[in-house]
């Protein structure tokens, strides 16, 4: 007579076809009472299924993804929901959509990133906005972004009304502009204003020169 094991759920013998799983037996009625798809609620009894390896159940033709509907080869790789799977490109598309997008490069960071400015950045993004340098040491913010203070000064800073280049030394403040000393020179003979001065045209004008 042929040793028929117990089954693994009700503990009694099996009689009749035995239905296996992990290698443990199964009674029919305890394989189709127990082993049910969670998609589709019906017995994996019949057909190929896939236990997952949090333990969800589904047939092949229920194991579609949770986003798309498709459904999903295993050999490929699958994300695995507490309800459902997904497969690797709505998955990705889920971490996109839930990620911190970097100020930058305005794409989803995953991993380490820099917090300034009341913004993240991408590690390599968190860089000057004007020379795009790294940023080491102090920075100047400008409409949510780092600069450098030389870089900061060079775009930002006041400009001299005769070279156009930024001040950072002495200068003159006249005719609603701002001169290094050098550069405040008369109009017509070029030499550097250091007394009272006249008006031609919005640049200055020295006493000799006027009275010409």
């Amino acid at each position: 007579m042929t040793y028929k094991p117990p089954c693994e759920i009700c503990k009694l013998n099996i009689v009749g076809k035995i239905f296996s799983f992990n290698d443990k037996p199964y009674h029919g009625d305890c394989f189709t009472k127990w082993f049910v798809c969670d998609i589709c609620k019906k017995s994996l009894a019949r057909g190929k299924y896939i236990f997952s390896p949090k333990g969800q159940k589904f047939h092949f033709a229920c194991f579609k993804c949770n986003d798309c509907k498709k459904i999903i080869n295993s050999q490929y790789g699958f994300f695995e929901l507490e309800h459902g799977v997904l497969c690797p490109r709505c998955n990705k598309k889920r971490e996109e959509e839930n990620s911190e997008m970097c100020k930058t490069c305005n794409k989803p960071i995953r991993g380490e990133s820099v917090q300034a400015l009341g913004s993240v950045f991408h590690p390599d993004c968190f860089v000057c906005k004007k020379c795009n340098k790294s940023m080491e040491g102090g920075f100047v913010e400008e409409g949510g972004f780092p600069y450098h203070p030389q870089c900061y000064e060079s775009q930002f800073g006041e400009k001299c009304g005769g070279c156009g280049k930024e001040i950072n030394t002495d200068s003159v403040s006249a005719l609603g502009k701002i001169w290094h000393e050098e550069c405040f020179k008369c109009v017509e003979c070029n030499k550097i204003i250091e007394g009272s001065f006249f008006e031609s045209k919005g640049m200055p004008l020295c006493e000799v020169c006027a009275k010409k």
